[in-house]
């Protein structure tokens, strides 16, 4: 049996002002990230993103388990499929661009000065399922 004040901790955890405090703290860590990040040089900033994409590729197949499981959406080998198609390639499409450093066009007489976008958060609410006999 679970003790009254864990169970009032639980049954608050999911409350409004509780949600919001979390994506409160997870945005605040994810802004701190975002700033040590941003100092990286382009070697770095490569090497980690193709660490992040080995590692997609290689836990494919957990990650569309993942999606479906929690969505209700789609088919599992069709995900697992999509990620490894996507991971590697698009480290591999912008291999070669530099995020990091200026850029100088001498021709345009202009300077591109590579900026993070920022934090990108998206809070989203559950997919609602329908019954099997409506979504067909």
């Amino acid at each position: 049996m679970m003790e009254p004040e864990i169970r009032s901790l639980v049954e608050i955890s999911d409350s409004k002002p509780a949600l919001r405090s979390h994506a409160d703290i997870v945005l605040s860590r994810a802004r701190w990230a975002a700033s040590i990040f941003q100092r990286f040089d382009r070697d770095t900033t490569m090497h980690i993103a193709e660490a992040v994409a080995r590692t997609a590729h290689q836990n494919a197949g957990k990650y569309a388990e993942w999606a479906v499981e929690e969505t209700g959406f789609g088919v599992v080998e069709h995900k697992k499929l999509k990620n490894e198609l996507t991971a590697m390639p698009l480290v591999d499409h912008y291999r070669d661009e530099d995020f990091v450093n200026p850029v100088i066009d001498e021709a345009r007489k202009m300077v591109r000065i590579p900026r993070p976008a920022g934090v990108v958060l998206a809070l989203t609410p559950p997919p609602i399922r329908l019954p099997r006999s409506i979504s067909r």
